[in-house]
């Protein structure tokens, strides 16, 4: 499901993967791309995917409790995800 993910893309989708398995999907949705949400803090963004969810007419979601009962501890909100990209992030594979 990674493969072919940049090292900073894939950073940036376990830092919301924390969150939900879905929530990244989510977070791509509303932001274009996870990239351009990862300045964001976590309130932030959960307030964009919310927007986005109501504005296309979905259901909202509580990524906490989907979070919870997948056993995820939630977003992490740093270090500084702003950062983040392909000339310092290592290759995970």
């Amino acid at each position: 499901m990674t493969e072919g993910l940049s090292p900073a893309a894939l950073a940036h989708s376990q830092r919301f993967r924390q969150m939900a398995s879905g929530y990244p999907h989510a977070v791509a949705l509303a932001y274009g791309d996870l990239a351009h949400a990862m300045p964001d803090d976590p309130e932030t963004v959960a307030a964009k995917v919310a927007e986005w969810r109501r504005s296309h007419g979905e259901e909202q979601r509580d990524w906490s409790a989907v979070g919870r009962e997948e056993g995820h501890p939630g977003v992490d909100p740093g270090p500084d995800w702003e950062a983040i990209t392909d000339q310092n992030t290592t290759d995970q594979r």
